[in-house]
């Protein structure tokens, strides 16, 4: 049997919340993230996510991990995003899923420190993207848990009004012909 190693990032705050809800059943997870895209996306449970909870809970970089994007768009991602390559890395994502967008192949990604330059990044590649920024609503272990999806939608505006503009949430963006979908989502994992 293979020992489990946790650290202690992976047993506080959102990255917690992740692996809790990514240790759920396939079909459970893509009905949860599809019910949160929706109707922008769709998700299956053939689809790949990652982390996949506690046993395998490694956070997707779309520059190393072969399941997201083909070899040429990862290389393109590699050769765009960093500056010199042997000291950086290509962006990590608190969770990732394959899903169908407009019928074409694409990802989710969340991640509550994301930057726009990179998804776009992705869309010019082709990829369609929904970029969800998840609120975790009443974690046991946070000291001040967020209560409602409202709270989360304020401090989520607050956070980001002086960068994107209000109306680009829940919206569709097309670069270069590609949909990008910025969505601001709550979950409560003690009501699920």
């Amino acid at each position: 049997m293979a020992n489990i190693v946790l650290h202690s990032r992976d047993l506080k705050g959102s990255r917690l919340q992740c692996l809790l809800l990514t240790n759920k059943s396939k079909q459970r997870l893509a009905a949860m993230l599809t019910g949160l895209v929706s109707p922008l996306a769709v998700t299956n449970v053939c689809g790949k996510s990652m982390p996949r909870g506690f046993l395998k809970s490694e956070e997707a970089r779309l520059g190393a991990t072969p399941s997201f994007l083909n070899p040429q768009r990862r290389q393109a991602l590699i050769n765009w995003w960093p500056a010199v390559p042997q000291y950086t890395n290509t962006p990590n994502w608190d969770l990732a899923a394959s899903c169908k967008i407009d019928g074409k192949n694409g990802l989710i990604l969340v991640d509550a420190m994301a930057c726009n330059s990179e998804l776009c990044r992705l869309a010019s590649l082709g990829v369609p993207v929904v970029l969800m920024y998840l609120g975790f609503l009443n974690s046991d272990e946070a000291p001040r848990p967020i209560a409602t999806n409202h709270q989360w939608k304020y401090a989520m505006h607050i956070y980001a009004d002086p960068v994107v503009p209000s109306d680009a949430w829940d919206s569709q963006m097309i670069v270069n012909g590609t949909p990008f979908h910025p969505m601001i989502r709550s979950l409560d994992l003690q009501r699920v």
